[in-house]
Formats: C-alpha cells, sequence, structure tokens
C-alpha cells in the first residue's frame, strides 16, 4: 500500500490508559510527513531528470538510426552505381560513421555530466545541512556563554548595591553639644566663682 504526506498527517491512533503521549505522536507524524513530501518532491525532480536524460538519448538514437538509413542507402546507390561512384560512398560512409560515434560519444558524455551534476549537487545539499548544524550549535553556545556572563555582572553589580548601602545603627549616641553651650552651663552653674559673686 502506497503511503502519502497526507495518509500521515491523517492517520489516527486508538487512546489508552497508558498510550504513546498525543501531542509527542502528533509531532512526530507531522515530522515524518514533512520528510516523506521533501523525498518525493525530490524523487519526483530525479524521476523527471532521467526522463530528460532518456528523450535525449533516444533522441540521439533516432539521429543514429537516421545516419544508419542513410549509409544502408549508400551502400545500395554505390551498388547501382559501383564503378563512378565507388570511392565518393566510401567517403560518405566514413563522415557518417564519425558523424555517429561524435553524437553517440558527445551523448554519454552529456550523461555522465549530467549524473555528476545530480551528485555534486546532493553532496553539496549534505554539506549545507552539516555547515548550518555547526552554525546553529556555534550561536547557541555563543548564547549559552553570553547568558552566563549577564548572570556574572548582575551578581557583582547586585554585591556592589549591597556594599554602598549605609551600615544600620542600632544605639546611636546622642548628639555632640556645641562649645558654647557647655561654656554657658558652667557659667550659670551654682558652685562657679561667677555664681557666688552675683
Amino acid at each position: 500500500m502506497k503511503v502519502t504526506p497526507l495518509d500521515i498527517q491523517q492517520q489516527t491512533f486508538r487512546r489508552r490508559i497508558r498510550g504513546y503521549d498525543f501531542r509527542e505522536v502528533e509531532e512526530f507524524l507531522n515530522l515524518l510527513r514533512d520528510e516523506f513530501e521533501g523525498q518525493i518532491l525530490e524523487n519526483q525532480k530525479l524521476k523527471e531528470e532521467l526522463i530528460r536524460l532518456k528523450n535525449l538519448v533516444d533522441e540521439y538514437r533516432s539521429k543514429e538510426d537516421i545516419l544508419k538509413s542513410a549509409i544502408i542507402t549508400a551502400q545500395k546507390i554505390t551498388e547501382d552505381v559501383r564503378a563512378n561512384s565507388l570511392k565518393e560512398a566510401r567517403i560518405v560512409l566514413s563522415e557518417a560513421e564519425l558523424k555517429a560515434e561524435d553524437i553517440i560519444r558527445e551523448a554519454q558524455v552529456r550523461l555522465g555530466e549530467i549524473l555528476n551534476e545530480i551528485k555534486e549537487l546532493k553532496r553539496q545539499k549534505l554539506q549545507f545541512e552539516t555547515n548550518l548544524r555547526s552554525e546553529i550549535d556555534t550561536h547557541l553556545k555563543l548564547l549559552e556563554a553570553a547568558q552566563e556572563q549577564i548572570e556574572k555582572v548582575q551578581a557583582v553589580e547586585e554585591k556592589l548595591r549591597m556594599m554602598q548601602r549605609p551600615p544600620r545603627v542600632l544605639n546611636p549616641a546622642p548628639p555632640a553639644q556645641k562649645p558654647e553651650v557647655k561654656l554657658q552651663a558652667a557659667v550659670n552653674a551654682p558652685d562657679s566663682p561667677g555664681a557666688k559673686g552675683k
């Protein structure tokens, strides 16, 4: 039975008490559908390319058949006019064979080039995916390192804020009296010489 991406997307499973997690199954089916759809598209492209190459080969073979037919015709003509056109028929035959070989050789070379191009495109695709994964991993590591640095800076800033706060005094000392106040109190005291004189 052929399975299509739509079949994967619409596939449902019966639920049971200890069955698989529904969300994980859905995510996996979506991932499988996307991958399967990509493979189908790639296969379709390769099939179309193969059909095009087959048509190209068929075209060259058709030209080869035409050339072979021309050779046969030339051979028949040489049989009829052997005396006068034997030399010319040989030249035509030789040229036709060379052209047929050139056409076949060019077709084979082109076919090999196309196959190599397909192989190279696949290699480039794989290399691109590998480089992309490496870039993503590098950026994730840089983000993690940056987050660690931010957390360290925040911790240092918090320590600095704690150090800049004034210390809390439990029993503050009474403010010191000014010298003028102390001197006036001494003058007004009963035992002071100034008080006795009055």
